[in-house]
């Protein structure tokens, strides 16, 4: 199957499992930039995306992803 032939909600299910996956690929596997600095900020957003992760939620719709993106009603 062609990515032109998923519909939008396969496309957002697949895009939102690449995500996720690679959010947890990098708390959890050993990364070569382990050790490094980051700001507070980013490492907040980063747990509290894991925790939610963790817990069974999944990320906005793809309705409200493109009307924020292209600020459709």
């Amino acid at each position: 199957m062609k990515v032109r032939d998923l519909s939008e909600e396969q496309l957002a299910i697949l895009i939102r499992d690449a995500v996720e996956s690679a959010l947890t690929d990098l708390l959890v596997s050993d990364d070569p930039d382990s050790g490094l600095d980051l700001r507070p900020s980013i490492r907040e957003r980063l747990l509290a995306s894991a925790s939610r992760l963790q817990a069974g939620e999944t990320g906005r719709s793809l309705d409200d992803v493109t009307r924020n993106a292209f600020g459709t009603p």
